[in-house]
């Protein structure tokens, strides 16, 4: 396990013990590519809970999102919610291939995700 500390947007940084699951990068099409992008990270604490964080990238400045999932479920209504405040096809498609590498490295999403 290793030490990861997951900075937050108007909240201080969040430290925790645990192993990175699944990891993705939503980045949009087209000219804007290098502009701006989305990376979804999900990872699981030592303790056995989810954290999942959502940052928002551009060139000017940087947005994140964390949530700390009790259960796998959790995980997928997070990423619903926050996809639909943040109404953004890239997050899918960096939220989808995240959950995809983490349902393999854990038997709970797998659970979850496929189903």
């Amino acid at each position: 396990m290793k030490k990861y500390t997951i900075k937050r947007t108007g909240d201080s940084d969040l430290i925790f013990t645990g192993e990175l699951l699944g990891s993705a990068t939503g980045k949009p099409m087209g000219c804007q590519e290098r502009l701006k992008w989305i990376e979804v990270d999900i990872y699981k604490t030592e303790g056995g809970t989810y954290v999942v964080s959502v940052l928002n990238q551009a060139l000017w400045q940087d947005e994140g999102k964390v949530f700390v999932c009790e259960e796998p479920k959790d995980i997928l209504e997070a990423l619903d919610i926050y996809n639909e405040s943040a109404g953004k096809e890239n997050l899918v498609r960096a939220a989808k291939q995240a959950l995809e590498e983490a349902a393999g490295k854990d038997e709970g999403l797998k659970r979850v995700f496929t189903n």
